[in-house]
């Protein structure tokens, strides 16, 4: 359907000529859910290693892929279109070595996870409804984060061009928006999911076997190493915004987004780790809503800011 609508969406998203990227992007959608799966099957057993590997092997052959297929493009003389395209097949390209990873370990999986020999058989449809009851509302939560970015997609650029910039400009923005101060800012956050990805089976195992001071102290550590990374990071990006700009991205444009998106790293790590936790504990409804409720109120402050800006465009400019 991605590959389908890819033309609509591009109309959508407020970039028509972003169609042969979304296109590129698409095969992605049949490797993930099913590398996503064996992921979790080995958290399960608290067995970090292979999700470890895969992540980082993605990582490496996605950003191989975007710099090869970059360069090869430019040197051809292809259009910046086709080399976008490129550069968003890298995530393809990542997602087939992870897969590949995971089915190493998947093969390799009994000398690490002993066969449990006492299990006995179940009721396939009850399965079935507790893997929908638990597993639907962490995807429904999980949704938030490329949902948070796809409504900063479709608002900020149409927004950006209905008080008087260019497309050009407008897509240069949200460039410096998405592309510099997000992946700053996601880093951090990211090492909070780490900690949320390692603990969760952790606290799901003491709660199922009733050993509170054992949760307590998981729980007490996850949040301790969670504050212990974001707080450093959300002061260090706030007051060396600049020269971390200049350093990674040759010049100072966008420094002032960065400064302000800062702010949420210790607050969106917590609320990372917290979900994490609560997800552990049985309760996957809560963390849904209230990632949700974050991506409906960044829905509206978007739409609000904008229409203050609009209110001071001279007439001449609209």
């Amino acid at each position: 359907m991605l590959y389908l609508f890819a033309p609509e969406w591009a109309v959508i998203a407020g970039d028509p000529e972003s169609v042969s990227a979304i296109r590129a992007i698409s095969p992605a959608l049949l490797v993930v859910p099913i590398l996503s799966v064996l992921r979790g099957y080995f958290q399960g057993y608290q067995w970090m290693d292979p999700t470890a590997f895969s992540q980082v092997l993605e990582q490496l052959v996605r950003v191989a892929t975007i710099i090869g297929l970059s360069v090869y493009f430019v040197d051809i003389g292809a259009s910046q279109r086709v080399s976008a395209a490129g550069a968003a097949f890298g995530a393809v390209t990542g997602a087939l070595a992870g897969f590949i990873a995971m089915l190493v370990y998947w093969r390799r999986r009994g000398r690490f996870i002993p066969e449990d020999l006492t299990r006995q058989k179940v009721d396939g449809r009850t399965v079935t409804k507790k893997l929908i009851y638990y597993a639907f509302p962490i995807s429904i939560g999980a949704l938030v984060v490329p949902l948070l970015h796809n409504v900063d997609v479709i608002t900020v650029v149409n927004l950006l061009k209905r008080v008087g910039e260019s497309q050009n400009l407008a897509t240069t923005q949200f460039g410096l928006l998405s592309g510099r101060a997000f992946k700053l800012t996601m880093l951090p956050t990211t090492l909070a999911a780490g900690i949320g990805v390692a603990v969760m089976p952790a606290i799901s195992e003491a709660f199922t076997l009733g050993h509170r001071e054992l949760l307590a102290n998981r729980v007490d550590m996850a949040l301790r190493l969670t504050v212990l990374l974001a707080l450093p990071a959300t002061a260090g990006l706030v007051l060396a915004a600049k020269p971390i700009n200049v350093a990674l991205f040759t010049d100072a444009d966008g420094t002032a987004a960065i400064q302000v998106l800062a702010l949420s790293i210790l607050f969106a790590s917590i609320q990372t780790t917290t979900a994490a936790l609560l997800q552990g504990l049985g309760g996957s409804i809560g963390p849904s809503c209230i990632c949700w409720f974050r991506v409906w109120s960044n829905l509206w402050q978007t739409l609000f800011s904008f229409h203050a800006t609009a209110l001071q465009v001279p007439r001449s400019r609209r």
